[in-house]
């Protein structure tokens, strides 16, 4: 590559004036440099003569802080250290510290994945202890780095509720930086007056509390919003102006960004030797701070200068400069990128684990209440079937004496009837005796009229009496359905109990096989008695849902909503879903009991699946009759129907196939879901073929919604 031509002595002079000033600067950064590790010396001091654990703690976060930069596995040592002491006398506040110093040494690293893990871990407890400074802290640095992924609107979000917090506890410095950090989100989103007026606020904070190196960055980033905007004037006043200020608060990297700008922007007002003078200090000094990004802009604005000068040779070297570190910055921009996907991953399967736990605890105490219904539900079933069997009991022995009753009076009313005709017989033979014979009849006569009526009001007392008990019958029955009910949900809670009081005997104290042995048949018995009981629970709500709220269902959605939950397993199991309806995309019916056939039905498709061929599951609609049928084909292992019986299918607890887990409840649960919603469902299959089901819903699509 070609040397650049000679510069002029004019030019020489400058450059060496620049220079001058930068090594002054240099040796200011030193005393810096030296102050701080003055501060650490009397950190180290305190550390060795204080006897609070807390306040070692603290102190060792401090120390942290400090050796970021200059020292980090130094400051990855100190965090350690006072995590550890921490964690001993259980001293969250101090927890909380440690764990941001320590995330900040690895951001400072760039490894984002372990950087993103620790400040939600300190995010979790300043929240829990309302530290709203720290939580502010760490949700600025999580915006940070999910704002470097290129997840801006998330970035958007988390410095939100940073500056929130930080203005609530009003920490100027902390919000100052966050003011910058978000200004600089809505600048890449070309927000220009959301962009300005963070950075203005922040360097009215930075001005305010004196901080001289937050002025010069806030008036550093002011001005590079000016450049973007093509406002040159107003950039170089607050480029000069964040030269000066920078003077104090020697921040090396701001000063290669000022000089760049400032560059640029000597070079829009055609003054390229000064141009070239700014640039060259600037790259002189990213190379001694081995800043490729500052190096980078300050070769390419070098070679904006000499392509303006039409110095070809000297463009071109700086032209591939400036390729050369733009490629190595690329290649570290794309590990940058792939630690950055790790690190979206783990705080969203962080935030996952949070979901899932207060699911869980949510579970538990519904099923600590279902349980305790059961326990009383089943109390009161066995008393109800008790005293309506005695009830029974009593009916049966009332029906069978009045039964006796009736056929006694009709055995002396059939002997009566043989006497008259008897004396009818001998009132024909002897006519002589008519007279007083026919006297006796007619008395006679009377009597058997007398005994009829009696026997029609018996008759019709004893209807009404079996009319009555019928009634009570049936105000039973309705009785025992709304107490299975209760007692289907009520008992749970004492199986649950005994389960907890089992899983918490100390087993270890228990001596002898036997105790062992009948202390794990309980166990069993009693998960087994679970297991019944919230099968009994599921077939009762099923079996008292003909009464829910039925409304317009589109099948395709419903379908598509069922085959969402299984997402995970079609993929895994590559299943080919093929659906056609265009017969009928509507139905009128109950949407739960819709989902729960479906639910049950393509579970059973995957589980049942062959592994000689890749499962396909059709789902197709048809009008047949005063149906709609919706057919459910797959192309699994099948059944052989003609050695089960139709009722086996569809029985409760009933399984054909004991090569895989399950209790034979599902199609059961199906077939009493399509009956309850009035309609039928119908089975073909075949061994190692398939099996298609057919279930028919009422065609009730025009009725309004009830």
């Amino acid at each position: 590559m070609e040397e650049c031509s000679p510069l002029p002595m004019y030019l020489r002079v400058k450059l060496y004036i620049y220079l001058l000033v930068v090594l002054g600067n240099l040796l200011v950064y030193q005393q810096t440099t030296a102050k701080a590790l003055g501060d650490a010396d009397s950190l180290h001091y305190a550390l060795l003569h204080t006897t609070s654990d807390t306040s070692k703690v603290l102190i060792l976060s401090e120390l942290s802080y400090i050796y970021y930069i200059s020292n980090t596995q130094k400051a990855i040592d100190y965090a350690q250290q006072g995590i550890k002491l921490a964690e001993k006398i259980k001293y969250l506040r101090g927890l909380a510290y440690c764990l941001n110093r320590k995330g900040v040494v690895y951001y400072f690293l760039s490894d984002q994945v372990e950087a993103m893990n620790i400040f939600l871990k300190s995010l979790a407890i300043s929240d829990s202890i309302q530290d709203y400074r720290l939580s502010g802290m760490n949700l600025s640095k999580i915006a940070d780095i999910h704002r470097e992924a290129g997840n801006t609107e998330r970035a958007l979000e988390e410095h939100k509720k940073a500056i929130q917090l930080l203005r609530k506890v009003n920490d100027s410095l902390q919000l100052n930086i966050a003011l910058n950090r978000i200004a600089l989100i809505y600048q890449v989103q070309k927000k220009h007056e959301e962009a300005i007026s963070n950075f203005k606020e922040a360097l009215l904070i930075a001005r305010k509390i004196k901080n001289y190196r937050q002025i010069a960055v806030a008036l550093f980033y002011t001005g590079e919003f000016y450049i973007n905007t093509n406002r040159f004037d107003s950039a170089a006043q607050y480029f000069r102006e964040a030269y000066e200020i920078n003077k104090i608060a020697k921040n090396r990297l701001l000063d290669i960004g000022i000089l760049t700008y400032q560059s640029q922007i000597l070079l829009k007002a055609n003054k390229s030797d000064s141009a070239i003078i700014l640039a060259n200090t600037a790259l002189r000094l990213a190379k001694k701070m081995s800043n490729k990004y500052g190096a980078k802009n300050a070769t390419y604005q070098l070679y904006e200068i000499y392509k303006y000068s039409n110095n070809s040779d000297s463009s071109l070297k700086y032209y591939q400069l400036s390729t050369e570190l733009k490629d190595s910055i690329f290649n570290e921009n794309n590990s940058k990128t792939i630690r950055q996907l790790q690190t979206n991953y783990e705080a969203e399967k962080h935030k996952a684990e949070i979901q899932k736990n207060q699911r869980e605890i949510q579970e538990q105490k519904t099923l600590i209440k279902v349980f305790v219904l059961s326990l009383i539900g089943i109390i009161l079933l066995v008393f109800i079937l008790y005293y309506a069997n005695t009830q029974k009991v009593k009916a049966n022995t009332l029906l069978n004496a009045q039964k006796q009753e009736i056929s006694k009076q009709h055995h002396d009313l059939q002997i009566l009837t043989d006497r008259t005709q008897s004396q009818y017989e001998i009132l024909k033979k002897q006519r002589n005796e008519l007279l007083s014979l026919n006297e006796e009849f007619s008395s006679q006569h009377e009597q058997l009229k007398s005994l009829n009526e009696n026997l029609e009001e018996t008759v019709r007392q004893r209807t009404k009496e079996l009319e009555i008990t019928i009634d009570n019958l049936h105000q039973q029955n309705q009785s025992l359905e709304q107490f299975s009910y209760i007692i289907s949900h009520n008992l749970r809670a004492p199986v649950a109990r005994i389960l907890g009081l089992v899983n918490v005997i100390e087993k270890k104290d228990i001596t002898g096989k036997i105790n062992h042995d009948i202390l794990a048949y309980l166990e069993k018995s009693t998960q087994n008695l679970d297991e019944i009981l919230h099968d009994l629970t599921n077939i009762i709500e099923l079996r008292n849902s003909f009464d829910k709220f039925r409304e317009k269902i589109t099948i395709s959605e419903i379908v598509f909503h069922n085959l969402d939950q299984f997402k995970e397993e079609i993929e895994k199991n590559q299943v080919e879903i093929i659906t056609n309806f265009l017969a009928c995309n509507l139905i009128f019916s109950v949407k739960s009991s819709v989902n729960g056939i479906l639910h049950n039905i393509i579970s059973n498709a995957i589980k049942y699946r062959s592994q000689k061929r890749k499962l396909q599951i059709t789902f197709k609609t048809q009008r047949i009759d005063d149906y709609i049928c919706l057919f459910i084909t797959d192309n699994g292992i099948g059944i052989n129907l003609e050695d089960v019986p139709m009722y086996k299918i569809f029985g409760l607890y009933q399984r054909m196939h004991d090569h895989v887990e399950g209790k034979g409840l599902g199609l059961y649960l199906v077939k009493t879901q399509v009956e309850t919603l009035n309609g039928k469902i119908e089975m073909e299959s075949k061994e190692d073929l398939g099996t298609t089901l057919k279930v028919y819903f009422p065609d009730q699509t025009l009725q309004p919604a009830q």
